[in-house]
């Protein structure tokens, strides 16, 4: 069963709002991400599933000590869902339905969400609704092989 972690949402929040601070604040986004790097390091899954949005979610003009790596962001949202993190079993979910650093693999994705979403994660419910609002014909498979 994978265990939730309280802190998700808030590492989840802070990793996005990295990327929305203004330019002068760059010192302290890249603050934010060496200590998310560091908590990694140290096996904190809440800092590596938030280095991996980091990753994730880079951008040119964030002009920060990090760069977009899909395939480095997977490796720690992989990580972290062995580990039973939910956080990071929905992020690979994702990753695996828009097929960033992954082959687009939607049954893939669907049967991880839902798992996640089953659960108890709201962010595996979340990305369960990304994939049914895309292609609900997915959805509609997998509940058709389940029922055989």
């Amino acid at each position: 069963m994978l265990r939730l972690f309280a802190g998700c949402a808030a590492a989840l929040v802070a990793a996005v709002m990295v990327f929305s601070f203004p330019a002068s604040a760059q010192t302290s986004r890249n603050d934010i991400v060496a200590s998310y790097r560091e908590g990694c390091e140290q096996r904190d899954l809440d800092d590596c599933h938030a280095l991996g949005i980091a990753l994730r979610k880079a951008t040119n003009q964030t002009a920060m000590d990090v760069a977009k790596d899909y395939t480095e962001a997977n490796r720690l949202f992989m990580r972290g869902c062995d580990a039973g993190h939910a956080d990071s079993c929905a992020s690979v979910a994702l990753a695996l339905h828009n097929g960033e650093g992954f082959a687009r693999d939607d049954a893939r994705a669907y049967r991880m969400a839902e798992r996640v979403c089953d659960e108890g994660a709201g962010s595996g419910c979340r990305v369960l609704g990304i994939i049914e609002n895309y292609d609900y014909s997915v959805a509609a498979e997998i509940r058709d092989a389940k029922a055989l």
